[in-house]
């Protein structure tokens, strides 16, 4: 564990050093709380306040259209991070992202329904808000008499990805969703676009190189590259099918989940050296984090042999210095390596990869 600490120091000492973008305020901030997470220090709720509040700002000015550190507001709540002022700048925030989702709703392409996705999502997290769940509940009721026109047929006419940024990942708040609301005519919506996922898959043949269960698209018929990313290959689609299964009580989703995610571990000595960042969106910290979720969710030990393998594939290359980003972003920068670093040193469940869904 001090090995992992020396090296999370360090990208501690960068982060600071960092330049920090708009949209990386919102990263930063969610490092900081995680660390109020950890192991509680009056520093660390002194600068996730200080990010909360820029943030917050931005939004009410129309500077910044950010959900994902939002989407831990009831979190601050109980570390004190959030002030009466801040409580009162919510409102006004969500009722302007409510007419926000309103009007994406109305509109036909895939990308516009997935951001009125993330934002019912955002909602979940604020239903101890009389207004906000008013509002998710509105959204909900007029997503989904248009769902199946707005989902699976838009996933096939736009040739959408089938990772976390794309069909899974969408799928994937709608199951969150669906768990925290118990919305009838969702969970039925969402049983429907599970069909057409499920549809897409093939079996795996190593001698055809076919790799993975799923395709990388919704439309392309070759499957995913020979590459594992935690938008890419079948990461995305196994958490999907897991949850699916919690959600439905179904054993034959759980079973389909689980041998679509041991199968990504069968060759990661082969495909290891195919990842040369350490980055999260499409390098080793992204994967490592993916197989602590999936052992979290199903307790399967080979998921906690696969965390261990990528992160100490993620410390390899740092020692090597092959990293050198001076950015401070969650996707592509110093945070996305530090935040689940930080995961795999506390027996805590962190929530700050429940935001990650969300794309800003």
């Amino acid at each position: 564990m001090k090995y992992v600490r020396d090296h999370i120091d360090f990208l501690q000492s960068q982060l600071n050093c960092a330049t920090a973008s708009v949209s990386d305020s919102t990263d930063r901030l969610l490092y900081y709380y995680t660390l109020c997470q950890i192991e509680y220090n009056q520093q660390h709720v002194k600068l996730a306040t200080f990010y909360l509040e820029k943030l917050i700002s931005k939004i009410i000015d129309g500077k910044q259209d950010s959900l994902r550190a939002l989407f831990l507001i009831e979190e601050f709540k109980k570390e004190g991070i959030l002030t009466s002022k801040m409580e009162n700048q919510l409102l006004a925030v969500d009722y302007y992202l409510y007419r926000q989702a309103k009007e994406l709703i109305s509109q036909d392409n895939f990308e516009d329904i997935y951001r009125a996705t993330e934002i019912s999502y955002y909602f979940t997290k604020r239903q101890s808000d009389t207004y906000a769940r008013q509002y998710l509940q509105s959204l909900l009721s007029m997503m989904f008499p248009k769902a199946k026109k707005h989902y699976t047929s838009r996933f096939i006419a736009n040739n959408v990805s089938v990772g976390m940024n794309g069909l899974s990942g969408c799928l994937l708040m709608l199951v969150y969703i669906a768990l925290s609301t118990n919305n009838a005519a969702l969970k039925s919506e969402i049983k429907e676009e599970l069909r057409f996922l499920i549809s897409l898959r093939r079996e795996v043949d190593f001698s055809k190189k076919i790799y993975f269960y799923f395709p990388s698209n919704t439309q392309d018929e070759r499957f995913a590259e020979d590459r594992l990313a935690w938008n890419d290959s079948d990461l995305a689609p196994t958490i999907l099918l897991y949850q699916a299964a919690l959600l439905y009580h179904d054993v034959k989703l759980a079973n389909m989940a689980e041998l679509t995610g041991l199968n990504t571990l069968l060759r990661k000595n082969d495909v290891c050296d195919s990842v040369n960042n350490p980055d999260f969106y499409q390098g080793t910290a992204g994967i490592a984090h993916t197989y602590q979720t999936l052992y979290r969710i199903s307790s399967q030990y080979a998921y906690k042999e696969g965390c261990t393998f990528w992160t100490q594939r993620t410390i390899s290359l740092l020692e090597r210095h092959v990293y050198n980003s001076t950015e401070s972003n969650l996707l592509f920068g110093i945070t996305g390596i530090l935040l689940p670093l930080l995961s795999t040193i506390t027996d805590k469940e962190l929530l700050w990869d429940k935001s990650v869904l969300l794309r800003n």
